[in-house]
């Protein structure tokens, strides 16, 4: 995963270890998800009400690990959440979240 993160040009540095952190991590919420939902078929693309649901229960499994993360690298913590979907700080770099969100699916696609 860090092998692809490396090779998507369009981020940064840094930014390459958000985007890996954030594709091993995306995925929580899913699992549970389709546990109580057996007889979806995870291949088939998620409406919005499903994504929400996911989101949601993204949000109560990184709550605590995001915050902790927050007070000690506040940046750094506020845009993993951001692309994570779990938090919505105004103040963070839309570009850049946009370009780890971007890297996250071109990992996925790899």
């Amino acid at each position: 995963m860090s092998k692809r993160a490396r090779r998507y040009p369009a981020l940064h540095a840094w930014e390459r270890d958000v985007a890996v952190a954030a594709a091993l991590v995306a995925p929580c919420g899913l699992a549970g998800y389709l546990h109580d939902h057996p007889d979806r078929d995870p291949a088939l693309s998620l409406n919005s009400e499903e994504r929400e649901e996911i989101v949601a229960r993204r949000l109560v499994i990184l709550d605590a690990p995001l915050r902790r993360l927050r007070s000690r690298d506040a940046e750094c913590g506020s845009t993993l959440g951001a692309v994570l979907d779990v938090s919505g700080d105004e103040e963070l770099d839309r570009q850049q979240v946009a370009r780890i969100t971007a890297a996250i699916g071109f990992m996925a696609n790899l």
